[in-house]
C-alpha cells in the first residue's frame, strides 16, 4: 500500500521538489522562475484555502509540497495529509536517491554501521538500509511529528539579502528552532523528536553488532549534525549555483 501511495505520488510530479533541477530553478531568479500566486489559510484552520495556487512545474501539486522554499514565497501552513505529501515527495526526489547512494558507498568504503560487510550484496544492503532510515526520518519528522506538533515541516531559504553569517546561524539552528503552524517560533520538537524515533526504528533491519541504546545515541548526535550541514547547503546551494548558471551564459 505504502509503495503504491509513493509511485502514485512520483507519477503525478514531472520533476521531484528536491532534485537538482529544482534548485536551478530557485537559482534562476524571479524573472526566470514560474510565479506563483499567494495564499491564504483557511480561518481558524491550518489548511491553505481552496483556492491555493497551482505551480506551473507541478501540475495539480500544492506548490508548498516543495521542502525547500524559495525567498519570498513566505509562509503556508499545510494540512497534516499535504504534511505526508511533503514527506512522500522528499522521500522520492533525486536529491534523496543521490544522498542515499553516496552515504552508502562512504559507508561500504570505511565499513562502518550499518555492518553488512565490503562485497557487492553488502552495499546493496547498505543502499536499501539508508532508503529506510531517510524514508522514517522524513515521514517521522515532516509528516507524523509536524502534524502531531503543529509545526511547518518547511525550510525557508533566507537569501543574499541576508548577510552570509546571518544566513549561516539561521540554516544551522533550524535543526533546533522551527515555524509553528501559527506562525510562532519554537523547539524543533518535530525534527529532534523524529530523529530520535526513526533512530529506534533501525534496530528492527541493522545487524546485531549496530543496534542498542548506546549505538542509536550515537547515530542520533551524528545525525543532528548532518542535519545542519544539509540545512546550510539548502541555504547556499542556490546562490552557488546562480553563479555558475550565468557564467554560462
Amino acid at each position: 500500500m505504502a509503495l503504491g501511495f509513493l509511485a502514485t505520488a512520483q507519477a503525478q510530479i514531472p520533476e521531484l521538489a528536491d532534485s537538482p533541477g529544482y534548485l536551478m530553478m530557485q537559482a534562476a531568479g524571479p524573472s526566470e522562475s514560474p510565479q506563483i500566486a499567494s495564499t491564504s489559510a483557511e480561518p481558524g484552520g491550518n489548511a491553505p484555502a481552496s483556492t491555493a495556487p497551482v505551480s506551473p512545474l507541478y501540475p495539480g501539486a500544492h506548490p508548498y509540497y516543495h521542502r525547500v522554499i524559495k525567498p519570498g514565497m513566505g509562509p503556508q501552513p499545510l494540512s497534516s495529509g499535504q504534511k505526508f505529501g511533503l514527506a512522500a515527495r522528499a522521500s522520492i526526489s533525486g536529491m534523496s536517491f543521490a544522498s542515499n547512494f553516496i552515504s552508502a558507498g562512504w559507508s561500504h568504503v570505511n565499513d562502518s554501521r550499518p555492518h553488512y560487510g565490503t562485497d557487492r550484496a553488502a552495499f546493496g544492503e547498505r543502499l536499501g538500509a539508508a532508503k529506510l532510515k531517510q524514508t522514517g526520518e522524513n515521514f517521522f519528522s515532516y509528516a507524523i511529528m509536524a502534524s502531531a506538533f503543529h509545526q511547518d515541516p518547511h525550510y525557508y531559504i533566507r537569501g543574499p539579502s541576508y548577510s552570509i553569517k546571518n544566513r549561516a546561524i539561521y540554516s544551522a539552528t533550524r535543526v533546533l528552532i522551527t515555524r509553528n503552524d501559527n506562525g510562532s517560533t519554537g523547539v524543533n520538537w518535530s525534527k529532534l523528536v523524529g530523529l530520535a524515533c526513526s533512530n529506534a526504528l533501525v534496530n528492527a533491519y541493522y545487524p546485531d553488532r549496530d543496534r542498542g541504546v548506546k549505538a542509536s545515541i550515537t547515530a542520533y548526535g551524528t545525525n543532528l549534525l548532518t542535519t545542519a550541514a544539509t540545512l546550510e547547503l539548502d541555504e547556499f546551494l542556490p546562490d552557488v549555483i546562480h553563479v555558475v548558471h550565468h557564467k554560462k551564459k
